[in-house]
């Protein structure tokens, strides 16, 4: 019965919540398959994909269990459930979550969710939940990622897919979420990678139309601007997003700060 499921599933969570030796133990006694057998066979319960969706988050983190819950296809059974429950804050922010825990076990993570199309779904899912913190912050966080898993080809193709726009609309809708507006800014760093910049780019004003400099405290400093200047280049005609993430980002951090806060690694970001 659904509602039996549900509180076994609870249960379940409740069990394993912060406890690896319990969690491991859960692993063992087949807790891990129980769970995706019972998101496969109650996909309409809210309940029982929200609890599920935080099990396999919890099993991602379980180093005995990674490699079989990316063999496992673990990464279906949440895209099932925010397929089956776009509005639902809950269910897509624990599904979410849960995605983005399997995109950061590295390369093989990054690599399930690309096999199950993650970037046009994980776009998708955005679109419908545009005032959702946590569901942009951490889309923010999987699109990055995956992006830096890519070559040039890949990187086109999710512009293609509208990760500009979503990126984009990230910054300008939650420009207080000093995470949020992190997380979009490296994944636009990241679809432009590599990046250089040119030191007349850093080194010289943005100007406005009119031909002179723009004045203090309207919009970007000018080494922010030279930034957005030269990744507008790489990312084709407009260049629209970038000049949004100097502007936006102002709301928070200068944009040059939170460049310079991702440290000497940056070119290579993940």
């Amino acid at each position: 019965a659904r509602t039996v499921q549900e509180q076994a599933l609870r249960a379940l969570r409740r069990f394993c919540f912060d406890n690896q030796y319990f969690l491991e133990r859960a692993y063992t006694t087949g807790a891990f398959h129980a769970t995706l057998t019972a998101m496969k066979n109650h996909s309409r319960s809210a309940v029982v994909q929200e609890h599920g969706a935080l099990l396999l988050r919890a099993f991602s983190a379980c180093p005995r269990a990674r490699r079989e819950v990316l063999e496992a296809a673990a990464v279906e059974p949440l895209f099932a459930a925010m397929a089956e429950h776009p509005l639902s804050d809950t269910v897509v922010s624990t599904s979410v979550s849960a995605l983005r825990s399997l995109c950061m076990l590295g390369p093989s993570g990054c690599k399930a969710l690309m096999k199950a199309n993650a970037i046009r779904r994980l776009v998708d899912a955005l679109a419908k939940l545009p005032g959702s913190e946590a569901v942009q912050r951490d889309g923010c966080a999987i699109l990055r990622r995956l992006v830096a898993h890519n070559g040039e080809g890949e990187r086109r193709r999710a512009i293609g897919q509208g990760v500009l726009e979503r990126v984009e609309h990230a910054l300008e809708a939650h420009a207080k979420s000093g995470k949020t507006q992190r997380e979009a800014v490296q994944a636009l760093r990241n679809l432009v990678v590599p990046i250089r910049i040119p030191e007349q780019a850093v080194d010289t004003a943005e100007e406005d139309s009119s031909g002179s400099p723009r004045s203090p405290g309207s919009g970007a400093s000018p080494r922010a601007a030279g930034y957005a200047k030269a990744s507008v280049k790489r990312i084709g005609p407009g260049g629209r997003p970038m000049r949004v993430v100097a502007e936006a980002v102002g709301g928070v951090k200068e944009l040059e700060e939170v460049v310079e806060s991702l440290g000497p690694e940056s070119e290579d970001v993940l």
